[in-house]
C-alpha cells in the first residue's frame, strides 16, 4: 500500500511540477514581447535631481532623490530635507508617482524645492532613461531630470 501511494504521489508531482511550454509563432519563431506591460530594467536604480521645471540645480545644494523600485511598484527618496515614499506604476515608456508620503520635519531652506518637487512628480505620465540619466515628462514638457548616482 505505501509502494502504491508513494508512485501516485510521484506521479502527480512530475504531472504539475513539469507543465513549462513555450509559446511559438506558425513560422516557429518566438513571439514579440508586449512592451506595454514591461518597464525599462534601468529604471530600478538610484536618480538625483539635475533639473526641474527648467531650473537646473546647483550640484553643491541638497537636491531630491529617488529609489525606484518599478518591479515592486514602489519608490523611496528624500526630497532634499524629509524622506519621501510612495507607488510607482511604469511600463515601457510610461510612469506614474502616487500615494507620496513623507516625514514632517521643517527644513526653511529646503522647503520649497521638495513641495515643487513633489507637487511635479504626480504630474510626470511618461520617461526616457539614456546617457545614465532618466528624464520624466508631463505631457510634452520636460519636467525633471535626474542623474544616476551608484
Amino acid at each position: 500500500m505505501k509502494l502504491f501511494i508513494s508512485i501516485i504521489s510521484l506521479i502527480v508531482i512530475f504531472s504539475f511540477g513539469c507543465n513549462t511550454t513555450k509559446t511559438t509563432k506558425a513560422d516557429g519563431e518566438m513571439p514579440e514581447k508586449d512592451e506595454s506591460s514591461t518597464w525599462n530594467p534601468q529604471l530600478h536604480d538610484i536618480w538625483v535631481l539635475t533639473m526641474i521645471n527648467g531650473k537646473q540645480l546647483d550640484k553643491n545644494s541638497s537636491r531630491p532623490l529617488l529609489e525606484l523600485f518599478p518591479g515592486d511598484n514602489k519608490m523611496s527618496g528624500n526630497g532634499g530635507c524629509n524622506s519621501l515614499f510612495g507607488t510607482i506604476e511604469a511600463k515601457a515608456e510610461s510612469i506614474h508617482f502616487s500615494d507620496i508620503g513623507s516625514t514632517k520635519m521643517f527644513c526653511k531652506d529646503e522647503m520649497p524645492l521638495e513641495r515643487e518637487f513633489t507637487q511635479t512628480l504626480v504630474k510626470v505620465d511618461h520617461y526616457l532613461v539614456r546617457n545614465l540619466q532618466l528624464v520624466l515628462y508631463a505631457g510634452k514638457e520636460t519636467a525633471m531630470i535626474f542623474q544616476k548616482v551608484d
